[in-house]
């Protein structure tokens, strides 16, 4: 079905593909301006990014986090008050008919 020459063509275009998406990767690591800005000023700044990054990732746990703890809280604070209205009747009904 397909000849030699069919099979060259598709590697060698595979081939200039893979080159030209992952062999030019190192230029598009970061905007320009903050290469540039890092550049300039040096290891404090590139720090100070990488804690930015760091606080922006964790912020989506912490927040959905504390959203889940909250309603665990009351969902057993809602549970404990059901329970204790239960057993409150039947506790009432003993102390009247003593």
């Amino acid at each position: 079905m397909f000849n030699d020459s069919t099979k060259r063509t598709k590697f060698f275009f595979l081939l200039s593909f893979l080159y030209l998406s992952l062999g030019q990767v190192l230029p598009l690591l970061a905007c320009p301006t903050c290469k540039q800005t890092i550049g300039e000023d040096g290891e404090k700044l590139a720090e100070a990014y990488q804690w930015s990054i760091l606080f922006m990732m964790a912020m989506p746990f912490l927040i959905f986090g504390s959203f889940g703890l909250y309603m665990y809280y009351e969902v057993c604070k809602a549970r404990k008050a059901e329970a204790n209205q239960q057993v409150s009747p039947s506790s009432q009904e003993k102390v009247i008919s003593q």
